[in-house]
């Protein structure tokens, strides 16, 4: 299935050569479904199509970017990964604290969104496949959690008070799990939650790097830091590492 991708830009240029690039290079994965030059647009293009990726301007006539992003956001699942692509490189660190999932510079260099697209391509793939167990992720939210796929997830984590796990994903608030499940119901979801210590699991699809012991996460994740290896885990991480 190809993924759909919508692009909101004001510069009409900037644009079309995106969509074209996107229609000669990677036709086989991904198709241009909508453009527009406004958030306001951005929104019902988002209501219409219901796109699995969005490559968004930062500086648009009628609202920032950034705010865009956040507004849409808030209480909404990552179902929608946001590409952030801007001529302005001041705005990375606004772009990476909205959750966006990826950003490039204009011009685009053909390395940057070769890479970009392929961890699109990566990260979405089959991501709501069903657990081993016959269940999916939906049945361990607590009860009026936002829905989430598995990929939507970087980390679990176990809460302070030690009653319960929580997924940690783009959203301004961790989701809980519900009290009664443990860390071997959350490794059933899938070969790419790997556990990391006593009270950590990680998505090993986000792992960028380890670094004196601990986690360091591709965007949206980079703000996640808490993620530290145990000796106890560290030889069966690895392996999952390099299995990936």
């Amino acid at each position: 299935m190809l993924l759909k991708a919508i692009i909101i830009d004001d510069n009409v240029l900037a644009r079309t050569l995106l969509a074209r690039r996107i229609r000669q290079d990677y036709a086989d994965v991904m198709e241009v479904v909508g453009q527009t030059s406004t958030a306001a647009d951005a929104c019902l293009l988002i209501r219409k199509h219901q796109p699995d990726v969005m490559f968004l301007d930062v500086e648009l006539p009628d609202r920032s970017g950034i705010d865009l992003l956040n507004s849409l956001r808030r209480g909404v699942s990552l179902v929608c990964r946001t590409v952030i692509y801007t001529a302005h490189p001041q705005y990375l660190i606004d772009a990476l604290r909205a959750s966006a999932f990826d950003f490039l510079h204009k011009p685009i260099d053909d390395g940057e969104l070769e890479q970009v697209v392929r961890r699109l391509v990566s990260e979405t793939a089959d991501p709501s496949r069903p657990a081993r167990d016959g269940h999916d992720i939906q049945d361990l939210l607590a009860p009026g959690a936002n829905i989430l796929r598995l990929n939507d997830v970087c980390l679990f984590r176990v809460l302070p008070e030690g009653r319960c796990w929580e997924a940690v994903t783009g959203l301004p608030t961790a989701v809980r799990i519900k009290q009664g499940f443990n860390a071997d119901d959350i490794l059933r979801l899938g070969p790419q939650f790997v556990r990391i210590s006593r009270d950590r699991i990680v998505n090993i699809s986000y792992v960028q790097e380890i670094r004196d012991g601990r986690c360091f996460f591709f965007p949206p994740f980079r703000h996640v830091t808490d993620a530290t290896v145990s000796r106890r885990f560290l030889k069966g991480f690895t392996e999952a590492l390099l299995r990936r």
